[in-house]
């Protein structure tokens, strides 16, 4: 059986038997999810230029980004479509947004302190963490580099980041920003080091 795909990047659910992805006309994209098994997709999100979407750890809920309401923003859905919520409202852009392993809170990255969108490592972007049961946001980085690609490790006691000066160097820091230390890498501002991604955890 031939599985049905779209142009993006696709993320298998937590229980192996959706991938979600997002496919559309540019600044019309809409949040699909497929059978792993094959068959056809499932529009979950109309009317919005949707796209990044996330599994949350039980499946249950997709975290995404979208320009629907005219900012950038996270939003959140059931993993049926239903129950739509806007997380975050700022005229600066919001995105990558990651589940915690717990599915408690979000990390993101925002452009709100300055930062170029569509200039990577160019500005002040921030690490933010959301709580999904507060609504309340606030940043962890605090640094005037560029600060992105947060990635939560498997235990939920650190988070993986870029920070851009004159090149990249990847860090860790704690859920609330404490203890941030760079790991080692090359120092020559010719190379640069980014997109951490943690190994999952053995079972």
């Amino acid at each position: 059986m031939q599985l049905t795909a779209t142009g993006h990047p696709s993320e298998l659910s937590p229980d192996g038997s959706w991938i979600l992805s997002f496919d559309g006309p540019e600044g019309a994209s809409s949040i699909y999810r497929i059978p792993a098994s094959g068959g056809a997709a499932e529009q979950l999100t109309v009317g919005g230029n949707d796209f990044s979407p996330r599994w949350s750890p039980d499946g249950s809920q997709i975290a995404f980004t979208s320009s629907r309401d005219g900012n950038q923003e996270l939003y959140l859905v059931a993993a049926d479509g239903s129950s739509l919520r806007r997380l975050t409202d700022d005229p600066a852009p919001d995105d990558e947004a990651h589940f915690s392993p717990d599915g408690a809170r979000l990390v993101y990255v925002s452009y709100r302190d300055g930062a170029d969108p569509r200039s990577i490592g160019i500005g002040n972007a921030e690490v933010y963490v959301l709580d999904l049961r507060t609504g309340a946001s606030h940043s962890i980085s605090n640094d005037p580099a560029w600060d992105g690609d947060p990635a939560w490790s498997p235990d939920g006691a650190w988070i993986a980041f870029t920070r851009r000066t004159d090149h990249g160097q990847l860090y860790v820091m704690r859920p609330d920003g404490s203890d941030q230390r760079m790991l080692p890498g090359f120092a020559a501002p010719e190379f640069n080091d980014c997109c951490p991604v943690w190994q999952p955890v053995p079972r």
